[in-house]
């Protein structure tokens, strides 16, 4: 789940990179799961890479990746959230999406289907979904 392109442990920070170009990504948004990372650079691109059997990364497979693998190029991200094996991710538009295990309904796409592609999560305007800031 480091996004190194290895499966091995680090007890140092990494430098993780998102292609061969040489370029340092900035990264403005990061969150941990449970085996797994979710990343957005500067330009609003969301990321993902580690352990992913209930489809929680959001690239439409449900393979483990030990790289940073881009997970939706649809929309720009402005805010991110990893579960213990499920995603949630925001738009700039405050649009929120979700993917991985559903077991419980914790995707709130209204049933039980775990899903390995981002899904639209239909929320009232005025519920708190506990991604805004803190101010």
């Amino acid at each position: 789940q480091l996004g190194d392109g290895s499966n091995s442990p680090s007890n140092v920070p990494l430098l993780i990179m998102t292609s061969s170009s040489g370029i340092i990504d900035l990264f403005i948004e990061i969150s941990a799961g449970n085996t797994f990372s979710l990343a957005i650079r500067n330009d609003g691109a969301l990321f993902s890479t580690g352990n992913n059997p209930s489809g929680q990364l959001g690239i439409a497979s449900n393979v483990n990746v030990n790289t940073l693998n881009q997970a939706s190029t649809l929309f720009t991200w402005d805010k991110i959230s990893a579960g213990d094996t499920h995603s949630l991710a925001m738009e700039t538009t405050s649009d929120l999406w979700s993917t991985g295990r559903n077991i419980d309904g914790q995707l709130g796409v209204g049933n039980f289907i775990s899903s390995n592609v981002l899904l639209q999560v239909n929320c009232p305007t005025s519920a708190g979904i506990g991604l805004e800031e803190n101010v």
